[in-house]
């Protein structure tokens, strides 16, 4: 009895797996082809389904297996829920019809289907040629008859009626075909046009140098009456510059980018362009000046050119509008008013964004904007519209910034080295009101700067709001209404000009009120900074502090916790009443002065609570002139140095004298000789006669903080650079910094 147990027990046990094999693919996907079942898959419940591929349709492209029931097409790894029933979609298919034509343009159909009536090609002309017919590849085709399918390039092919017999004849060269001579035919009158360049293989490696009669050469574009013999010439060279073709839309068999030898010759190819005539190879994109046919021995240097067309065939209008405007832009456009032989009319959905000259001002978040686009060719007008995106500005990360103020009437940048070297230019200033308002101070300026900000923002330089506005505005604006709605009115021209960031430059908080409402001030700036810039490019928060005794009315441990940087205002450390340094590098006595230093500042900064990394160490574009009252004590080493003294109105009431003002007023003057204070690191000017004593900045000093602040993990800035005489002092910190930086 046992034994009959056990075997109805196995019986039981492989019924359960059979049943349950059985209900593991209990799913049915069917798939129809025009109501016609192609195949069937099993699967289980909320497998993931592997479609099947379509079977090829002549004249169709599949579009997509959809639902039956719900008409809503089916991706891949879709989970199965349910017995399916796939309907395979088809969309006709539109072919292509491209054109080869060195004739005069004719209206051909560009597009067909298999379902179009049969076309019959119109046939161009040519003066002094005899049309043989399109072909495609070795095939004639006089029509294009319903029920043809496939992508066609159609070559029109002619013969030359009266021509001249025109002989190349390569010599020591040979062709691409291995032949050594080459034949064609040119009309009565017509133009030379060179073949290709004939491939030189003697051991000399000489290159083609042109096509000659005896000593002349027969350049391209000569119009031939009679029939020629042309021998090919060459020279030795080694010497390759570059050359590239901007080819606007149009196709060429060679490459774009291209070598040429010093001394020798190369012909230009003509491109081609549906719909366009090719008006000839231009050396700029405004077409002005020469029209290059050939590259000859009087050529030198690397060589871009630019293809000009005109239009010629309507149909091929909204070619313009498609190379003119991508999808996706990053860079200004090319947006003129007249273009190959057309008059165009812009439209730009936010002209802050993209003007109606194709200058883009990037935020940090991608933006839409539409374009419109009124083309006029015959007095008939096209219109075209497309939504394009304005990506947002990526900048590289910042390692030891050169950062630089622009105050007011100093804003435009005029120097490379500035320009390919400055990581951070602020604007100085945006002023704080006591109501909270935010006013732009010296507004034209502060327009010249972003205006030069969609330049310079390309070079990777960002622009930054430095917001200013005195103790008491400050104070007062935060206790009138509220640090969030200062912010919140700094955002406002952070937004509405696209700019890269805000520094706040608080001079000075009074008590630990105005130090919370700074610190509330900056934990709204960075927040409101960070939604802003949120899945975009983040922007930066900076303030400009003392390293004097000043700094202990900032909370700086605080303050680590939003700012990026922290601007280390490291200059007015002069004495009122004694000829001191206005900015010296290390702690020093010599001028009898506290012993204040960029060095000590920083141990002030980061014993505070500041990240080193964070410090913008400051120089100064301008200096100090005081009046010498009494005798300093090293007179024999440092002449004034450290005396009594008054500050002098040189220049202005304040004593300071601008770097502009010392290079063209006071170097100049034989009575004023330079010192160098070795422990300070600093100069100073000194005229005994006059008893003039100035403290200063100049290259060598800048360039020793530069190094510096580079070699201890932090970034150098200046103040100002209106204050500079012909970017002396600006390229010195600037050519400094990337001397260290490309040591790495």
């Amino acid at each position: 009895m046992k034994k009959y147990t056990k075997i109805l027990s196995l019986i039981a046990v492989l019924i359960c797996i059979v049943f349950m094999s059985g209900c593991a693919k209990n799913i049915t996907v069917e798939y129809q082809i025009d109501d016609t079942v192609i195949t069937t898959q099993q699967y289980a419940k909320n497998n993931k389904i592997k479609l099947v591929d379509a079977p090829t349709k002549e004249g169709y492209t599949f579009v997509g297996w959809y639902d039956k029931a719900t008409d809503t097409k089916v991706e891949e790894k879709v989970k199965v829920k349910g017995n399916l029933v796939l309907v395979g979609k088809y969309e006709i298919t539109n072919y292509q019809i491209i054109y080869q034509n060195e004739g005069n343009q004719v209206s051909n159909p560009t597009t067909y289907t298999m379902f179009s009536e049969d076309i019959t090609l119109n046939n161009p002309t040519r003066d002094g040629y005899v049309f043989l017919g399109w072909y495609n590849g070795d095939t004639k085709v006089e029509k294009i008859v319903k029920g043809s399918t496939g992508n066609l390039t159609l070559v029109a092919k002619w013969e030359v009626v009266n021509g001249h017999k025109v002989v190349f004849k390569a010599g020591a060269g040979e062709f691409s075909d291995g032949t050594s001579e080459l034949v064609i035919y040119v009309v009565d009158g017509g133009e030379l046009v060179y073949p290709e360049n004939p491939v030189v293989v003697d051991k000399n490696g000489r290159v083609f140098k042109g096509w000659y009669i005896d000593s002349e050469i027969i350049l391209p574009g000569t119009l031939v009456t009679e029939d020629l013999v042309l021998r090919a010439k060459y020279v030795n060279s080694d010497e390759t510059y570059s050359l590239i073709y901007n080819l606007n839309g149009g196709t060429m068999k060679g490459s774009t980018e291209q070598i040429y030898f010093k001394d020798g010759f190369l012909a230009l190819e003509t491109p081609k362009k549906e719909g366009f005539e090719f008006l000839g190879w231009y050396d700029n994109e405004s077409f002005n000046g020469k029209n290059y046919r050939y590259i000859d021995e009087n050529s030198t240097g690397n060589v871009e050119l630019f293809a000009k067309w005109v239009l010629v065939n309507y149909e091929y209008v909204d070619t313009i509008f498609l190379e003119l405007i991508p999808d996706e832009i990053t860079d200004d456009l090319y947006m003129p008013f007249n273009y190959q032989g057309v008059e165009l009319a812009w439209k730009s959905s936010n002209t802050s964004i993209l003007s109606l000259t194709g200058v883009i001002n990037q935020s940090h978040q991608d933006q839409e904007v539409t374009i419109e686009l009124d083309i006029t060719f015959e007095d008939e007008v096209f219109s075209y519209s497309k939504k394009v995106t304005i990506k947002r500005i990526v900048f590289e990360d910042i390692t030891n910034p050169v950062a630089g103020y622009f105050y007011t009437t100093g804003v435009t940048i005029k120097s490379e080295t500035v320009v390919n070297n400055l990581d951070i230019a602020y604007y100085a200033f945006v002023k704080v009101q006591s109501n909270g308002a935010v006013t732009v101070e010296g507004l034209s300026s502060f327009n010249t700067f972003v205006r030069d900000g969609l330049t310079l923002r390309k070079k990777g330089i960002r622009m930054v709001l430095s917001v200013a506005g005195g103790a008491d505005n400050f104070s007062n604006a935060c206790r009138n209404v509220g640090p969030s709605a200062v912010a919140d009115n700094i955002m406002y021209y952070v937004e509405k000009y696209n700019l890269d960031g805000v520094d706040i430059d608080w001079e000075f908080p009074a008590d630990s009120t105005d130090q919370q409402y700074l610190n509330v001030l900056c934990q709204s700036l960075r927040a409101k900074l960070d939604i802003l810039g949120k899945g975009g490019t983040p922007y930066l928060l900076t303030a400009a502090i003392p390293s004097s005794q000043l700094y202990q009315r900032f909370d700086l441990k605080t303050l680590n916790k939003y700012l990026d940087y922290v601007n280390m205002m490291s200059y007015d450390m002069n004495a009122s009443g004694r000829a001191s340094h206005l900015c010296p590098l290390f702690r020093a006595f010599n001028d009898g002065n506290l012993g204040y230093g960029i060095d000590d500042g920083i141990v002030k900064f980061t014993t505070a609570g500041l990240d080193a990394n964070k410090i913008i160490v400051g120089g100064a574009f301008y200096g100090k002139a005081y009046t010498v009252k009494g005798t300093g004590n090293y007179e024999s080493k440092y002449p004034a140095l450290g005396a009594p003294a008054e500050l002098n109105s040189l220049q202005y009431a304040s004593g300071t004298v601008t770097y502009k003002y010392i290079s063209k007023n006071i170097l100049i003057d034989s009575s004023y000789k330079r010192y160098f204070d070795n422990e300070a690191k600093v100069p100073y000017l000194y005229s005994a006669s006059k008893k003039i004593f100035i403290t200063y900045e100049d290259v060598e000093s800048l360039q020793l903080k530069t190094e510096y602040a580079y070699e201890n993990g932090m970034g150098i800035m200046f103040w100002e650079y209106g204050y500079d005489d012909n970017n002396i002092l600006t390229d010195a910190i600037c050519d400094k910094m990337a001397e260290l930086k490309n040591k790495k």
